[in-house]
């Protein structure tokens, strides 16, 4: 006992040791047979894309027998061994043992074990042992029996039985008894293992372990050449290779064009079917990379490599990674998984490239920096002294032992041949051979040496080993290897390995390299990317002939097609520079990186590459940025941006042109005066005119800096120009003159201006030199002139095109003829060119031939467009002032403040640790651990290596998968989690599987992407056919889990070692794959027990189907059954058992549960680990390391919510502002917003949307530690006085709340709305000038008027930084397209921002406007609904006659208190059920009634009978339809076509069946008056006629309302919470079917109430004529007296009691009608109101079911008052049976009184 009273403390102690250190997740570490990987670590990359989980495990060679259990173990490591039973008597835990660094399938034991005791109770010690449950006591496991069993074994067992599900009956499971005696051993701190066997090196996570490792690789980067391993692919076992392994890069790497050509194997076995990867062909919706495979084209320009030569994305320094930089990066997917060069082995000394390093060979093959004695020159013989020596004389190493060798050497080594190195390196057939005597220019062989066979096409070429030798110089200045191999080959064998002699097949879509002598895909002709040798395939006059849609062509030349990754680069493909310009946007592609995927940069890209046409027609019109304006760059067509600048600010760190342009500071500093930037060349040339520099300039440079600047340009200019001997440039600029007869008659013209004529808008120079940033180039009105030559109007030559195209005029005749025939006598060189920056006389006089040139353009550049270096973004800077200047700045948490800035405890560490190299190389791309062994150590290999020291690349499919259109259904249950289950099949047996899982509530993220392997198993099958299956599950937190889906893909090129799988797994809608002609519909090909689905990637292939079997069976159509019993696997009663194979099976665990058999809880389960209060946790088991997320509160944030938000607390007041009237707020945001560092655009960071005006005092909240820079008010008010419902969307009230100018977390701000932070539009400010608006439609041409519209610029655009002058009064301002503050100096900063991003569509019904709150919040919306509607989405139409149920009973079922919810929805099911059941009796007598056979006699028996029909419907129709109201509402349905059929189908029946109770009651009347007035009349009245008006009655109301069936719709309330999805059940018509449907109530309600109505007055005026007739005759007879008077009154009494049946049956007759008049007359008093008042609701809900009352008393209304049709009634058998019931009611009531009269009697007796 004194053990366990310490032990407690002592986990305690231990625990609280290790709190602050992450613990280990060891999984796989159960013994088995033919064991692969063991002891596996999942690793989440948080730097790499999607949060990378890569497993790191001991990958064995080939597969083992692991079986440490046979033996008994201890824990090693001074760890501590528990037994399960101790454990569980001390209570602890499974998530503390979680935390002890052991095993998982030990936790998941230990979990089984605490959750067997509850669930099986006794049943380890009561189980009836079966004859077939002996496996199962081999095992250590319990038999469960079947129920029959449970029940005879124990009653306390029996309650038990009912968790245990069908399909775990039968089936083995964890004996408990056995499981009390397991042990599991709690690891100390740094160790981990099934046993403790494990000890990290020098950190104590895993994590920090990865960091430092590959930390050492990036310090020691030589290091894999000290300590590592050579890594090589083994998998072609008769591959000889030479000295050098292969790396699985090399396998059908062909393409490459290197000098070394491509075959690393003899015959080329490396190259082996790669033809088919070349030639390969993709689908219309996949994307083909570079080297033949194909990727699905959503991740075509997505952000993320994808292709695993990268050739998916845009050029970055990442591309480039090579097998050198790879193992220095951090464990991620794509350097593990792209192609990569050869490692530099066994010739270090040869230097592939002049800057690469020349090393010393070790005799392993590795390199080092330094001389390695492995002999003494004594112990060294004759050859090895000359290897040696030639060694050192390779490395031009003088140290004292290669000094002595290089000095005594020479002699003993002279003439003689040396192989080195000492193998076969550069290719397998080829000898290096050196000679020392010979000159040696470079560290290159002298000789080379051919001995074997390779592959070549149409046959095999063989070289003899013999003496022939091929000089080295000779032979590389020519050919390649396999090139020179082939074609001068010794032999030739026509039947050995070759390629295909007809591999140039145009069917094939290849191209023959003639000189090359291989074939290469048609994709790769043309690509500015040499393949042949000889650049065959660039030379093709016919261009690209198999261009692609996803490659980009070149303009103005043969055609080229370039991929995506050559795009952007830094020097053009293209001669025009479409590939690293958008010449039309003025744009450098590289500003437009495609980082996130579907952003604008992304769709620019790919709208550029497939239709650069579509990117003029797109993004041209886009809104400029403000500070765009006045750049001096155009951005606008014919530079309206730059046009009206007089009047501009420049920026504090701008220079600002005499013009008012703004330029950079540097500009101005350059010495060149031909390149300027300023319109007026101010900048430049122009300098010279400014004497005094203005207010903004000097605060940039002094009076000073700016004499210096002209003093050093007219120096420089003095040797750098043309015609400095003519033009004084303080005053003049040189250019040969326009307009004048000989412009080279210097003489005459000197060819000088004036400066204040540069930028006049007037040609004066030659070619328009003076206006190049002035006026545009000829029809091109989109680009500045530049250098482009000015021949007309109409006309203009590029610069890159100068004398190739000519004038049409001849006006370039001076620039192409005249100038280069002018040359001096000095001129050495007759064809020296012009451009070449010599300005001097020596070839041109005064250096004429540099007059027209763009020195910023070298002759390779020509075709970047003029200024291109300007297009580049540049941050910017703001200096705004706090507003208000009364913030209240509350401190934030110090103590969050100071973790903010923590750096990590394990960083100091990496900077202070004295480390040792070998532990970051020891295991190449592996991490190295300790071993309990003495000085042993482990390596935990990635995926993509095996072996002990991870020195081997494994055979892999690598897949890249997201998931796409998941069914709202599925997506908007954020608790629910989809499952993916990925399998590598063979012929039907699994090879490798992994389970992967997307949370519901990550679904929003479409950029969610896994990415895993799946291994082949060692050795490799020999090439067959793979399959990659996916199956979907959704996994509900009510515990179950649903198969939802299955997707195929056959695994194209098997011979692959590394193939790479990137599809998009897309979830097809029912309505397609449930197709009638489907095999899963027209015949089950599945097995009994199983479910035949199609596969979502080959529904187009209706035989194409997956059986999805049932948890006792497996295979193809599951033909294989197995008893339960053989399976070594016990999983949780929760889980689903998914059968692999006849030994292998796996658990498919429920949201909360995880590991091997699905018995641990999820962190979720057992804590909050995201704070109290602060958040709620869902479950994410795809990580591993924290298997949760935390969705945070407004309030928090963080990972673990463990942050305080930024909040900014306002306090609103003087209101009066926007609360008149005439100024009525319909909606109102509060917005948050950051400023872009180089556009200056408005990043909305929060928003809040209020219905009206938001409350006083709101606090908003930031996801973040500092507030926003900016806080804006926008207020959306009526359209106009006379509508009253329609807000002005299109221009907003801005008002300022605030802005931040440094860093704070918290502020309390008082915001007036009022004129003071009032941010009113421009367009309200400035009057209009029609003389302005005329200039501008004159500026731009007049066919071209809609640019006014598509820019959406003003002219008074040029003046908003005049509005930040005090007399204006503003803080802030606003238009169409740019928000405005200003700024400490008087500046405007304007904001680019959509006018519109508040609007949302298609959210609110009936037209209503939708205003959009939160972006990332699709409930977050306000809908400005139509008059007579409201609800949440506008769902409620409260219009004449439009009332619904749903409009009615709305606000109750929604209520905050719940228990009005409750009594609500019991009394809406329970008062429509008692109708229904009494309306049953009434209905059920009088059809009786009216079935008999003389009432039907008559036309009103058929009428009644049909009645009691339709009333019984009715009542139906309306206790389904309040049902279903009611489950809709509270979101019970959640199949949507049901929820819609119901939603039309009910509303439909009840309003018909109560139409035609109406028109039949109607009809009744009318016979009534028809027969009372005819009385011999028999037509009306016949039976025959009664039913032909029935069914007209019936079929018209049928087809009337039909529009009810189409119009009626289930429509989801997307504001209903993720609990309760919500749907309302909606009429949406059109204007005209809306009139129609009014009208066709109001028909329908009054015509039978004015026939019934009209038929009661004439019946009974017929009735009281008739009787009176007869009565007056009598009256007649009496006296003129009292007594006629008597008589009289006695005769009326008399006439009403005789005849009341038939005074009253007219009178029934308009009940219906009469009960349904309140409804009616509440419709029209009540219409268009929202009915929020209860009164007026609940009186119109009492008035609809009022209006049954007639269906509900049929019998008491149709039958009590006529004695006839009761007389019938008794008639029947049910009426008897009434009859004798009553009847002994009767007897019985008369004997009890009887029996109670004698008792009283006898009791008065005694008392008397």
């Amino acid at each position: 006992m004194t053990v366990f009273n310490g032990l407690p403390w002592l986990l305690l102690i231990l625990d609280l040791l290790r709190s602050n250190f992450a613990y280990i997740k060891l999984f796989n570490t159960e013994d088995a047979l033919d064991v692969q990987s063991y002891d596996c670590i999942y690793y989440i990359n948080i730097t790499a894309a999607n949060n990378e989980s890569t497993p790191y495990c001991i990958r064995a060679k080939e597969s083992i027998t692991l079986n440490r259990s046979s033996v008994a173990r201890t824990c090693a490591n001074s760890g501590t061994q528990w037994t399960f039973k101790i454990l569980k008597e001390m209570n602890v835990s499974q998530d503390e043992i979680l935390m002890w660094n052991s095993s998982i399938e030990m936790v998941d034991r230990y979990a089984a074990y605490l959750t067997t005791e509850y669930i099986l109770f006794t049943l380890h010690t009561k189980a009836i042992r079966a004859s077939n449950s002996d496996r199962c006591i081999q095992r250590n496991s319990v038999y469960i029996p079947d129920n029959a069993a449970l029940h005879m074994v124990s009653p306390q067992i029996n309650k038990y039985s009912s968790v245990v599900p069908n399909s775990l009956k039968n089936a083995c499971f964890y004996s408990h008894g056995e499981l009390a005696d397991e042990k599991i051993c709690y690891c100390s701190m740094g160790t981990f293992g099934k046993f403790c066997e494990y000890q990290f090196i020098t950190m104590n996570t895993f994590e920090q372990t990865i960091d430092y490792q590959f930390h050492l690789k990036k310090k020691y980067r030589n290091g894999s050449q000290l300590w590592g391993n050579i890594t090589c692919y083994t998998t072609l076992i008769n591959c000889y290779s030479g000295l050098q392994c292969l790396a699985w890069q090399n396998i059908c790497d062909g393409h490459i064009m290197v000098v070394t050509g491509t075959q690393q194997c003899m015959d080329g076995l490396d190259e082996d079917n790669c033809e088919e990867l070349e030639y390969n062909e993709c689908q219309e919706n996949e994307y083909r990379c570079k080297d033949g495979s194909c990727i699905a084209e959503q991740y075509w320009l997505d952000g993320e490599f994808d292709c695993s030569d990268m050739s998916d994305e845009q050029s970055t320094s990442e591309h480039n990674m090579d097998s050198e930089r790879c193992p220095l990066s951090s464990s991620r997917f794509n350097c593990d998984e792209i192609t990569a060069g050869l490692q530099k082995l066994f010739f270090c000394e040869y230097q592939w490239h002049s800057a690469d390093p020349s090393l010393w060979t070790l005799a392993n093959g590795h390199c080092v920096d330094k001389v390695v004695m492995e002999k003494t020159l004594t112990e060294m013989n004759e050859s090895e002294k000359c290897v040696f020596f030639l060694k050192c004389k390779l490395m031009h190493i003088t140290s004292a032992d290669c000094g002595h060798a290089i000095h005594d050497f020479p002699t003993l080594c002279k003439d003689k041949k040396i192989n080195y190195p000492t193998g076969q390196f550069f290719k397998p057939y080829g000898q290096t051979i050196y000679q020392i005597n010979t000159p040696q220019s470079s560290n290159e062989p002298t000789y080379l040496h051919f001995d074997g066979t390779i592959k070549c096409i149409g046959y095999q070429a063989l070289w003899k080993r013999d003496k022939t030798l091929v000089r080295w110089r000779d032979f590389i200045k020519y050919y390649p290897f396999d090139t020179f191999f082939c074609r001068f080959a010794q032999q030739i064998n026509m039947y050995g390995p070759q390629f295909d002699k007809n591999c140039w097949n145009s069917t094939k879509q290849s191209f023959l390299c003639q000189e090359s002598h291989k074939c290469i895909s048609k994709y790769r002709v043309l690509d500015n990317i040499h393949e042949c040798f000889n650049s065959e395939d660039e030379k093709d006059p016919q261009g690209c002939q198999a261009k692609g849609k996803h490659q980009l062509s070149c303009l103005f030349e043969i055609p080229i097609c370039l991929s995506t990754f050559q795009i952007g680069e830094m020097f053009p493909n293209c001669d025009d520079g479409n590939d690293i310009y958008i010449i039309q946007l003025s744009r450098l592609l590289e500003d437009f990186k495609c980082k996130i995927s579907n952003s604008i940069e992304c769709r620019l890209l790919k709208d550029h590459i497939q239709s650069p046409s579509v990117v003029l027609t797109a993004y041209r019109g886009a809104t400029i940025t403000f500070r765009q304006f006045c750049d001096t760059l155009w951005d606008l067509p014919k530079g309206f941006d730059e046009s009206m600048c007089n009047q501009w600010k420049c920026p504090k760190d701008q220079f600002q042109c005499l013009s008012g342009h703004c330029v950079s500071l540097s500009s101005v500093k350059k010495q060149e005066l031909n390149d300027w930037h300023c319109p007026d060349a101010s900048d430049k040339a122009g300098l010279f005119r400014i004497v005094k520099l203005s207010a903004h300039n000097a605060r940039l440079i002094n009076n000073y800096e700016l004499e210096t600047i002209k003093s050093e340009r007219l120096l420089y200019n003095t040797w750098f120009d043309a015609f400095n001997i003519f033009c004084n440039r303080t005053l003049e600029y040189p250019c040969i003159l326009a307009n004048v007869n000989e412009p080279l008659n210097f003489a005459v013209n000197r060819p000088c201006i004036n400066l204040i004529r540069i930028g006049d808008g007037v040609i004066d120079c030659y070619g328009g030199l003076d206006e190049r940033n002035v006026l545009s180039c000829g029809n091109n009105t989109s680009q500045q002139r530049g250098f482009d030559f000015h021949c007309s109007n109409e006309q203009c030559i590029p610069y890159s095109q100068h004398c190739t195209q000519r004038c049409s005029n001849n006006a370039d005749t001076l620039l192409c003829d005249q100038l280069p025939a002018l040359t001096t006598l000095s001129c050495r060189d007759s064809q020296k060119l012009s451009c070449d920056a010599n300005f001097g006389d020596e070839c041109k006089p005064s250096g004429i031939d540099e007059f027209y040139c763009d020195n910023s353009r070298s002759s390779r550049r020509r075709s970047r467009p003029y200024r291109h270096s300007g297009w580049q973004k540049r941050e910017t800077f703001v200096h705004l002032s706090a507003y208000p200047q009364s913030q209240e700045i509350v401190s934030p948490n110090v103590a969050q403040l100071q973790q903010r800035e923590t750096i990590d405890i394990y960083s100091n560490v990496l900077q202070t640790q004295q480390d040792d190299g070998e532990e970051g190389w020891i295991c190449g791309r592996g991490i190295a651990t300790r071993t309990n062994k003495i000085g042993a150590m482990q390596c935990f290999c990635p995926p993509s290596l095996f072996g002990e020291y991870c020195q081997h690349f494994s055979d892999r499919i690598t897949v890249i998968i997201s998931l796409y259109d998941i069914p709202s259904k599925l997506s908007e249950q954020s608790s629910n989690i989809i499952k993916i289950l990925a399998l590598l099949l063979s012929d039907d047996q699994t090879i490798d599987h992994r389970v992967i899982h997307l949370p519901m509530i990550l679904s929003k993220d479409l950029n969610k992407k896994f990415r895993f392997n799946l291994i082949h198993q060692r050795p490799k099958l020999s090439p067959k056919s793979y399959t990659i299956r996916f199956e979907a599950y959704y996994v509900s937190i009510d515990l179950s889990i649903k198969f939802l889906a299955v997707w195929e893909y056959a695994v194209q090129f098997p011979f692959l070692p590394s193939y790479r799988l990137a599809q998009v797994l897309k979830f097809e809608k029912e309505s397609i794959f449930l197709m009638k002609s489907h095999i899963c519909q027209t015949a089950n090909p599945c097995g009994p027990s199983s479910i035949c689905h199609p596969i979502m990637n080959k529904l187009t292939n209706i035989s194409a189907f997956y059986c999805y079997c049932n948890s006792n069976s497996f295979g193809k159509i599951c033909e294989h059954s197995f008893s339960r019993l053989s399976l070594p696997i016990n999983c949780s009663i929760h889980a689903v058992l998914r059968p692999l194979s006849l030994s292998t099976s796996i658990c498919l665990c429920p949201a909360h549960l995880y590991g091997p058999t699905c018995h641990i809880n999820h962190t979720c389960e057992y804590r909050n680990p995201c704070g109290a209060g602060r958040g709620k946790c869902f479950h994410n088991p795809e990580n591993m390391t924290h298997d949760y997320i935390c969705v945070c509160d407004k309030k928090y944030f963080g990972y673990h919510c463990e942050f305080d938000s930024a909040r900014i607390r306002i306090n609103f007041t003087k209101l009066s502002f926007v609360q008149s009237p005439s100024n009525f707020i319909m909606s109102s945001i509060i917005q948050l917003c950051d400023l872009h560092n180089e556009s200056l655009e408005l990043i909305i960071r929060e928003k809040r949307v209020y219905q009206g005006l938001p409350p006083l005092i709101i606090d908003v909240f930031h996801n973040n530690h500092y507030l926003p820079v900016l806080g804006l008010l926008k207020l959306y008010h009526k359209q106009d006085l006379s509508n009253d419902y329609l807000a002005n969307l299109k221009q907003p009230e801005y008002f300022l709340l605030h802005v931040v100018s440094s860093k704070v977390s918290r502020i309390n701000i008082t915001s007036m709305v009022d004129m003071e932070n009032y941010c009113p539009h421009t367009g309200s400010i400035f009057q209009k000038n029609i003389s302005h608006i005329q200039y501008l439609s004159q500026f731009l041409n007049s066919n071209e008027p809609k640019f006014i519209d598509d820019f959406n610029v003003s002219i008074i655009i040029f003046k908003y930084h005049l509005l930040c002058n005090p007399s204006y009064s503003l803080v802030c301002f606003h238009d169409d397209n740019y928000f405005c503050v200003c700024d400490i100096y008087g500046h405007a900063e304007c904001s680019r921002y959509d006018s519109i991003m508040d609007e949302c569509a298609e959210r609110c019904l009936a037209g209503g406007q939708c205003i959009r709150g939160d972006l990332e919040d699709r409930k977050d919306f306000v809908c400005l609904c139509p008059r007579c509607y409201y609800g949440s989405i506008c769902q409620h139409n409260t219009e004449l006659f439009s009332f619904t149920l749903e409009t009615l009973l709305t606000y109750d079922l929604y209520s905050l208190s719940v228990a009005v919810q409750q009594v609500f929805s019991s009394l809406l099911i329970i008062i429509p059920a008692i109708l229904f059941v009494i309306g049953a009796l009434n209905n059920v007598c009088c059809y009786a009634t009216f079935n008999r056979t003389k009432p039907l006699l008559v036309g009103i028996g058929h009428y009644l009978r049909t009645v009691s029909i339709i009333n019984e419907l009715a009542l139906l129709s309306l206790l389904l339809k309040l049902i279903h109201t009611v489950f809709s509402i509270k979101g019970h349905i959640v199949h949507h076509t049901m929820n819609t059929i119901s939603c039309k189908i009910l509303s439909y029946f009840l309003s018909c069946t109560s139409r035609m109770s109406y028109w039949l009651m109607g009809m009744v009347a009318v016979e009534r008056v028809y027969v009372t007035w005819y009385l011999k009349g028999t037509w009306l009245k016949s039976p025959r006629i009664a039913k032909c008006i029935i069914a007209t009655i019936i079929v018209g109301i049928v087809v009337s309302n039909i529009h009810e069936v189409i119009f009626y719709q289930s429509i989801e309330d997307p504001k209903s919470s993720d609990t309760n999805n919500s749907t309302w059940c909606v009429t949406s018509y059109p204007s005209i079917i809306a009139t129609y449907n009014q009208a066709n109530v109001i028909l329908n309600y009054i015509m039978p109430f004015l026939i019934n109505f009209l038929s009661t007055i004439i019946l009974t005026i017929l009735i009281i004529r008739k009787k009176w007739a007869i009565a007056t005759k009598k009256i007649s007879e009496h006296s003129h007296t009292l007594q006629n008077m008597r008589a009289t009154f006695h005769s009326y009494r008399n006439l009403f009691t005789e005849n009341k049946e038939l005074i009253l049956a007219p009178l029934i007759t308009m009940l219906p009608q009469l009960f349904s008049l309140p409804q009616f007359i509440l419709s029209f008093s009540l219409a268009c109101q929202e009915l929020k008042v209860s009164w007026q609701r609940y009186l119109l809900i009492v008035s609809y079911f009022i209006t049954y009352l007639p269906q509900v008393l049929s019998y008491k209304l149709y039958v009590s008052p006529s004695s006839f049709y009761k007389k019938e009634f008794n008639l029947t058998k049910l009426g008897k049976k009434i009859t004798k019931w009553q009847k002994k009611i009767v007897k019985k009531t008369e004997t009890t009184s009887v029996t109670l009269n004698k008792s009283t009697n006898q009791a008065m007796a005694t008392i008397q």
